[in-house]
């Protein structure tokens, strides 16, 4: 349980950690993504689901970035998809360095689409 709180204050902490106090710059990264992938790889997808889509809800209300509507919103199914297909992936394929690049480049091609698919039906365009 331990792992699973850490990695979630991770979250909303690493964005001051790569891009210092000055949030003006709302378009700088926010690397909220990668406990996601930690936690699924260490913790397994029902908690990768959890923290991935509780980060940015969290993110949002406590910092007021990124934006609760429409972004928070789709980057926590976006996150949670993250969570649960980074977790998966890796679960089933044997464990060497390759494995770890196997299941975060399918987590990220999956978490695009799903992210995309969605923002399409939240924005009302489907």
């Amino acid at each position: 349980n331990n792992r699973i709180y850490q990695l979630g204050c991770a979250g909303l902490s690493l964005f001051f950690i790569f891009n210092g106090t000055d949030s003006g710059n709302r378009t700088a990264s926010a690397p909220m993504h990668l406990p996601v992938f930690i936690c699924g790889f260490v913790c397994g997808w029902r908690y990768g689901i959890a923290v991935g889509f509780a980060v940015p809800l969290l993110r949002s209300a406590i910092f007021g970035m990124p934006l609760m509507f429409p972004t928070a919103v789709s980057m926590a199914v976006e996150l949670a998809v993250c969570g649960l297909i980074s977790a998966l992936v890796y679960a089933k394929l044997p464990k060497k360095p390759v494995s770890i690049y196997t299941a975060l480049i399918s987590a990220m091609a999956a978490e695009r689409a799903v992210g995309a698919a969605f923002k399409f039906l939240l924005l009302g365009l489907g």
